[in-house]
């Protein structure tokens, strides 16, 4: 394969998972690691180890957050310093997630299945920041 194919060919969407723990993380490390075009490359509770790990190269972050903190302040700061990255926050109730991308737009994406989650992560990847 040439150069030229290669440069064409996107690799795989780099999630991240920040902020989730227990049976959550396991299922959605399950979900992501059977989607051949995810790559899961790592899982943080830290916010030093996350702006580490999105410094490396991420593409979608999936935030686990409390329901009374929607965004909590490290995504916008994230998103102020990575402005590719797009950013999918899980209410810990596990009731609702939102989308969050450049300039803190934002789409509700209601309540969470595997189904939605992985169509949201493709989605996210492939959104255009300026919409």
């Amino acid at each position: 394969m040439s150069e030229a194919a290669d440069a064409t060919e996107p690799g795989p969407i780099r999630v991240l998972m920040a902020n989730i723990s227990g049976v959550p993380a396991e299922l959605l490390a399950v979900m992501i690691a059977s989607q051949p075009d995810m790559l899961l490359v790592g899982q943080v509770d830290d916010q030093v180890d996350l702006l580490l790990a999105v410094g490396e190269g991420v593409d979608v972050l999936i935030f686990g957050a409390p329901a009374t903190q929607p965004l909590p302040g490290v995504c916008s700061n994230l998103l102020a310093e990575f402005p590719d990255l797009r950013i999918v926050v899980l209410a810990a109730t596990g009731e609702a997630a939102a989308l969050y991308w450049l300039g803190l737009r934002r789409r509700r994406l209601g309540a969470p299945t595997a189904a939605s989650l992985k169509r949201q992560i493709r989605g996210a990847f492939r959104l255009n920041p300026v919409e």
